[in-house]
């Protein structure tokens, strides 16, 4: 199983910043290999050197993906086991369920809010029919004769 983790570039590679969101990041007892977690990115269209912080939707929402992987892993197993990982708790898919459930709200709210510009859209050029300027925008203006 191939693992890497550099803590510097956590804020430049998207496979490091979804490592450090799953609390993934000890070599001796990795949860997932990398080339899993660069399957979830690419299926959320990035890279593993893709920027996280112009992609955090994506990058949690890969992370919710991973997190719902290793949510079935612990989930397929007993009550209580001794693994590679140490002592495992059927707890521990509950914990992952509920950080994946969290990462997916933060990958709905990840994405810089959007604010068109009214104005942009308006033909300035346009005329009433008595030949008078139409710039008045429904919802932005006052409606004419009303204020």
């Amino acid at each position: 199983m191939n693992f890497n983790y550099a803590v510097g570039t956590v804020t430049t590679h998207a496979h490091d910043f979804v490592r450090l969101l799953l609390h993934d990041v000890q070599s001796d007892r990795p949860l997932l290999a990398d080339e899993e977690i660069d399957a979830f990115l690419v299926m959320r269209g990035l890279t593993a050197n893709s920027d996280p912080l112009a992609n955090l939707s994506a990058c949690y929402s890969a992370a919710a993906d991973a997190a719902r992987s290793i949510e079935a892993k612990f989930a397929s197993e007993a009550e209580t086991e001794i693994t590679d990982l140490g002592i495992v708790k059927q707890s521990a898919a509950q914990e992952y369920r509920r950080l994946a459930t969290e990462l997916e709200a933060k990958a709905l709210t990840g994405a810089a809010p959007s604010f068109a510009d009214p104005s942009l859209a308006i033909d300035h050029t346009a005329r009433t029919p008595s030949g008078y300027p139409n710039d008045w925008v429904a919802g932005v203006d006052p409606v004419p004769g009303l204020s």
